[in-house]
């Protein structure tokens, strides 16, 4: 598996997350692309990654 960058991961479950939903929210309004996601929950995505990406390392924090 080639290198990613946690940002890299955190897009690439945003978008997985999107397409298993139909890219409809849990509120039925359509859901951003990621390039126009607000940064707060760009940076939430990120630490899921984050948290995802330790797990499989094997580190806590």
């Amino acid at each position: 598996m080639s290198r990613h960058s946690i940002r890299d991961l955190a897009r690439a479950g945003y978008e997985a997350y999107g397409e298993h939903v139909n890219w409809v929210n849990h509120a039925g309004n359509s859901m951003p692309a990621w390039r126009e996601l607000p940064e707060p929950q760009r940076q939430a995505w990120i630490a899921a990654a984050t948290a995802i990406a330790h797990q499989l390392l094997g580190r806590h924090s």
